[in-house]
């Protein structure tokens, strides 16, 4: 056999594309992982002393300060069942504002408490992990093959992707919400409920997707005619949605009853508002979406916001 008839060897494209799918996907969550770690480490370089570390902290500690302190906190000590009072007479920032699935199941993995950043990171990159395959599976329900990959790695190499392999529960949330959404595209309505419930005591959004399950309802009783929607199905979305909506209430109805006070939630949530708006105010639906802060701050006098302050400037923090 002379060389011009050799078998042409396959290129590393060639092989990436004629791989199965989840191998394809687990390459994109990799090399995404690769770039976004050192992304992370250079800000960790650049950390300066702060309430949660020293200065230019190694990886797994940069990786637990803002909310994954707080989840330690919840996975150490619970909640409290008085609610701390600040010195402007209001609710003051507290455990009560997040949700316990991620903690408990850190807490469960972890052989001890000093283990907790390392069991907490690796906990939201498996779920990271898989929340990239499951999206992967829901983007090409309705996309070719190739869209859905090239969706995907968008997904993995989003701004924020970042958040995905740090002590915080978005990972979990997300690929409990694909799953749930999966279940949903293939009318599995019964199934999503166990999910739904989970991923409602992970990030807040059972009432949201009780709101989808609503529209969905609507929709599919439109096109009853084209697309047959018998009484099983329809006694099934609405038992689904029921679910939804009770997990989606179920947490601050819990921080009411533990503490005693109705509007214990809702008001630790606005704990964290307030240093934006520059004065305490009620709940009122939306407001965040049109008032400007007011609290007379400037550049760096400003407070850093709790989820993204890396993302900002780190080394200020």
């Amino acid at each position: 056999m002379t060389a011009a008839s050799a078998p042409e060897r396959p290129t590393l494209r060639r092989r990436f594309l004629g791989a199965p799918w989840w191998a394809q996907v687990l390459v994109v969550f990799a090399a995404s992982r690769i770039v976004t770690t050192a992304i992370m480490l250079a800000f960790a370089a650049a950390q300066q002393q702060n309430s949660w570390t020293g200065a230019h902290p190694d990886y797994v500690d940069f990786a637990g300060i803002w909310d994954g302190h707080w989840y330690y906190i919840v996975a150490v000590s619970g909640y409290p069942t008085t609610l701390p009072i600040g010195a402007d007479g209001h609710v003051a920032q507290n455990a009560w504002a997040f949700l316990p699935a991620y903690p408990a199941l850190v807490r469960v993995l972890m052989p001890s408490w000093e283990s907790w950043n390392v069991v907490a990171v690796i906990v939201s990159v498996a779920f990271a992990c898989g929340a990239a395959l499951l999206f992967f599976r829901l983007m090409r329900r309705v996309l070719p093959a190739g869209t859905a990959l090239f969706a995907t790695v968008l997904f993995c190499t989003a701004p924020l992707s970042p958040i995905l392999q740090v002590a915080y529960a978005e990972s979990m949330q997300l690929f409990f919400l694909f799953l749930a959404l999966i279940l949903l595209l293939d009318r599995r309505y019964l199934l999503l409920i166990p999910v739904v419930v989970v991923m409602s005591f992970t990030r807040p959004s059972g009432v949201a997707f009780a709101a989808l399950l609503l529209f969905h309802l609507i929709h599919r009783f439109v096109i009853r005619a084209r697309d047959p929607f018998p009484w099983r199905e329809r006694l099934a979305v609405v038992v689904a949605g029921i679910a939804s909506f009770a997990a989606g209430i179920a947490w601050p109805v819990i921080a009411a009853l533990v503490t005693g006070d109705a509007t214990a939630y809702t008001d630790t949530e606005l704990s964290w508002r307030v240093l934006y708006l520059g004065h305490y105010d009620e709940l009122v639906p939306f407001q965040g979406w049109i008032e400007e802060p007011s609290g007379g701050c400037t550049g760096s006098a400003c407070p850093r916001p709790r989820r993204s302050c890396w993302a900002a400037s780190v080394s200020s923090c």
